[in-house]
């Protein structure tokens, strides 16, 4: 079976025109031919990323240097504290 270009013209022109005369159905199926590859492909994202998070990361994370970033949060808390309480002089007022 050899297709020529007038073949493949007419085939176009048949398609087009059971398109338009069906579009609602067109439409249709196309939004839910969409829908349909949507949740495949987010199922089957979840699916991988579910398997990639089975195992557990043991951190363990020394005392010294934990304490260290607790002081420093502490002191920053206190900085921004200071900075809230802190009252300035008006410079529009006489």
């Amino acid at each position: 079976m050899k297709m020529t270009v007038k073949k493949i013209k007419r085939i176009l022109l048949i398609y087009s025109d059971f398109l338009v005369y069906h579009i609602f159905w067109a439409c249709l199926f196309s939004f839910l031919l969409s829908l349909i590859i949507g949740a495949v492909i987010f199922y089957a994202s979840t699916l991988s990323y579910k398997d990639k998070n089975d195992y557990v990361l043991n951190l363990k994370i020394e005392e010294k240097s934990y304490q260290e970033i607790l002081r420093f949060w502490h002191e920053q808390e206190e900085r921004l504290k200071d900075i809230d309480l802190k009252e300035y002089k008006s410079p529009f007022s006489d």
